[in-house]
């Protein structure tokens, strides 16, 4: 027998010059007893046409999971040639207890019945007997889009969620993604704006998913499985939310987060309206890397040629762009011997292999040479012939990238935010040179005036010769003395001395008359400065792909950078530091302060990009690089 249910379906009529008029058409649906009926799974309405029940009214949803590899799951698995006994395998090619909260063994484990064959919407939804019954009693079973990223496997736990089925040897997704920085649950929760990239609740709701949840309303989940990956379906490979081949960094899925400031954004108290979020310093800017238009460029110093798309981003060569490298699957051996299936969901393209010689989430503890880590997905692109090949061109892209870093800045201290006194290169040169411009000192070595006693909020500076003002936000150390002091109130130099300057904390230690002063922090685009200087714009790239001899990148967080040793975009990375040395040169090269060019960094500018002959670089006619 069946049980005979009502689905009640909108339809609207329009009458001739009036308002549209609702009216509600009833239809009459069935679906059939439960096979397990102590859990309550109703699988198929129909197998032989994989009508499901809940698609009877359901309708949009399964016209689009009939598309999915989920409603073909168990004509694959029958279709296997091994393994001949696949009674461990049905488990999750059919509905049952995984994906879901049911009770073992439910559905398929229950009732070996064809209405439970393929991953249907009760695998996630869970049993739909009670909301098939009475449809408006608010009990509509929610799925998940919780992913356990518990870090001892002994006590994470796949329940009730995607990693339920999409784990282990055979496909160790849900392994592979807790590893991930996908995984990390709910980064910066009390930023809305950070929300939309950093959790997977802020994600969704960006991207306009209005569909509920469980955990619509909880603690903010990471990029789990269901941010990326649409269980309903959709029209991109592997149901992908948005798709991979594409350059429009708006609709291309990775891009959609990792784009985010890509250009020097200025801080501008007088706009209106006014921008608030001035700064120096790149978030994200992968995509625009990827695609050839990051950074501060200059095009009387740059060649449009090198300004676009890299190898890495043409659609032709690299037609799934970042996953392309990101997310390669390939068979790997274990220690035991035994084949392991990488599915690329550690998002690291060229991990670091582990002693048992599988890739860890680790691309930083192993030497650049095929032995030591996998450029798998380099060669099986077909972009590069070998993996020594690929580690020999890394290895002289980030020499050239680690030298034009040091030209321009040289940060003497990895920690520090901002280029202070300290440091060396062009950069910290000029603007200790050039602080007029920036709205602050033209002479950073100070020293104290009277006699200052601990506790003191407001002290007297002064030099031997000093103009200009020390701004609120500059700070400064004395002699003898570790605290960094904060100037509270802009202070303007009169007959070389800056007297009442406002610092917090309160002075720790009490300083002899004239102990040196030295100003530390230059500070980031200021306010009412509404113009990207070539100093500014140098500085914004030098952050964005810069690299020092260590490897550490040259900017404020290692999250700012584009974070790929110029692998995105190399010829673009190597012309955007060239340009701003060339540029540099021009303004400032014959200041007696200028630092003097080395031979190797001369060399590297009067060649082609990457040292290979093959992509020239040419300047503006008359302009040189002079050693000074």
């Amino acid at each position: 027998m069946t049980s005979l249910r009502w689905c009640a379906i909108a339809l609207s009529v329009l009458a001739l010059g009036a308002c549209t008029n609702e009216r509600l058409v009833f239809v009459n649906r069935q679906f059939n007893p439960p096979p397990d009926s102590v859990n309550g799974f109703l699988g198929y309405f129909d197998a032989s046409t994989q009508q499901t029940s809940c698609g009877n009214c359901h309708v949009e949803h399964q016209g689009e999971w009939k598309s999915t590899k989920h409603a073909q799951a168990w004509a694959d698995l029958m279709a296997l040639a091994q393994p001949a006994d696949k009674s461990g395998c049905v488990g999750c090619h059919t509905v049952s207890e995984n994906g879901n909260l049911a009770p073992a063994p439910a559905g398929y484990g229950k009732v070996a019945d064809a209405a439970y064959q393929d991953v249907q919407c009760e695998s996630c939804h869970g049993p739909g007997f009670d909301h098939a019954s009475v449809p408006d009693a608010g009990n509509g079973p929610l799925a998940s889009i919780h992913v356990d990223t518990t870090e001892n496997p002994a006590t994470a736990s796949a329940v009730g969620s995607c990693a339920a089925c999409h784990q282990d040897t055979h496909h160790p997704f849900w392994e592979e993604w807790r590893q991930s920085i996908h995984s990390n649950m709910g980064r910066h929760n009390d930023e809305v704006y950070c929300q939309q990239c950093h959790s997977g609740q802020g994600a969704l709701k960006a991207w306009g998913v209005t569909a509920s949840y469980k955990e619509v309303n909880a603690v903010n989940e990471g990029i789990t499985c269901s941010v990326c990956h649409d269980p309903h379906g959709s029209a991109n490979p592997a149901q992908l939310r948005w798709p991979l081949s594409t350059l429009d960094r708006d609709q291309q899925l990775c891009m959609k987060c990792h784009n985010r400031r890509t250009t020097p954004q200025i801080l501008d108290s007088l706009a209106s309206p006014i921008v608030q979020t001035g700064s120096n310093s790149p978030h994200a800017p992968q995509g625009s890397v990827v695609v050839g238009d990051v950074g501060y460029q200059n095009p009387s110093y740059l060649d449009p040629a090198v300004t676009q798309a890299s190898t890495h981003g043409n659609l032709t060569k690299n037609p799934l762009l970042c996953a392309g490298c990101h997310l390669y699957a390939f068979a790997d051996t274990g220690d035991a011997g035994q084949v392991v299936n990488r599915t690329g969901h550690l998002f690291r393209p060229i991990p670091c292999y582990g002693p048992d010689g599988l890739a860890t989430d680790s691309i930083k503890n192993c030497a650049y040479r095929s032995a030591a880590r996998s450029f798998k997905a380099c060669t099986a692109s077909g972009c590069h012939a070998t993996e020594d090949n690929v580690a020999g061109l890394l290895s002289v892209a980030r020499g050239r990238i680690q030298a034009l870093t040091a030209t321009l800045w040289v940060n003497s201290n990895a920690a520090s935010s901002g280029i202070d006194t300290l440091d060396a290169g062009i950069l910290p040169m000029i603007l200790k040179n050039t602080w007029g411009q920036r709205g602050t000192l033209n002479n950073l070595s100070l020293q104290t005036k009277g006699a200052p006693q601990v506790g003191d909020t407001i002290i007297n500076l002064g030099a031997t010769a000093v103009t200009g003002k020390l701004a609120v936000t500059n700070t400064f150390k004395i002699t003898g003395d570790t605290t960094t002091y904060t100037v509270q109130a802009t202070v303007t130099a009169a007959t070389n001395q800056l007297n009442g300057v406002v610092i917090r904390p309160a002075l720790v230690k009490a300083p002899a008359a004239n102990t040196a002063v030295y100003v530390v922090f230059m500070g980031p685009l200021l306010a009412g400065d509404r113009v990207v200087t070539a100093a500014d714009g140098a500085e914004f790239n030098v952050r964005t792909v810069g690299e020092d001899a260590n490897g550490v990148f040259i900017t404020t967080s290692q999250s700012g950078a584009d974070r790929s040793h110029t692998v995105h975009n190399p010829f673009l990375a190597e012309a955007l530091l060239r340009a701003n040395i060339q540029e540099l040169t021009d303004l400032y090269g014959s200041q007696p302060w200028f630092p003097v060019i080395s031979a190797k960094v001369r060399g590297i500018l009067g060649g082609p990009l990457g040292a290979s002959g093959s992509v020239p670089f040419p300047r503006p006619a008359g302009r040189r690089v002079a050693s000074r």
